[in-house]
């Protein structure tokens, strides 16, 4: 494997991995726009609606740059250059590889996120209130889509990798 292949695998890893934090910087910018209306005064437009969504841009820029532009930063950032050696001793190919990778992620979100989505809904039970009047939802919310997107990875992670090398391709 060459350098300019591992290069590729890491920052496709890593985007996908910013691809999962998204999912909370989607929560803290709806979380931002719902509470518009009730700003207290003298509150900072700037602080509510303003930096989440610049965070939300953030973290989606991110991602796409890594999964989908990879071997253009690769090329900006001079990854593969300055090294000895042109080849990595890895015999295996790049799909191989990015499924391990989304595996291996999926695997960690599902751990991080299911024990926490599992006691707050325990907590929910407990209290016994509305969903919408519970002021914890936002968060139940959002472990459970990580719990689900984190099983989604480790059991589809083919389709989803087959997915990152074609759109790679294509915007090659």
């Amino acid at each position: 494997m060459n350098l300019k292949t591992l290069w590729t695998i890491i920052l496709k890893t890593l985007g996908v991995y910013f691809l999962l934090h998204l999912i909370a910087a989607a929560g803290q910018l709806l979380a931002g726009l719902i509470s518009i209306a009730t700003i207290p005064m003298g509150a900072s437009f700037l602080a509510y609606v303003l930096m989440p969504l610049v965070m939300f841009t953030i973290y989606l820029f991110i991602p796409l740059v890594l999964i989908f532009k990879s071997d253009w930063l690769i090329e900006k950032l001079k990854l593969a250059q300055g090294f000895e050696q042109e080849r990595v001793d890895a015999n295996i190919n790049t799909g191989a590889a990015i499924n391990i990778a989304l595996i291996i992620l999926g695997g960690y979100v599902f751990i991080d996120s299911a024990p926490v989505f599992f006691q707050q809904t325990f907590t929910y039970l407990q209290n016994g209130t509305d969903l919408p009047n519970n002021t914890g939802s936002g968060s139940l919310l959002i472990q459970l889509a990580k719990t689900i997107i984190g099983a989604f990875l480790v059991l589809k992670h083919q389709a989803v990798s087959q997915f990152i090398i074609k759109q790679g391709q294509a915007n090659n």
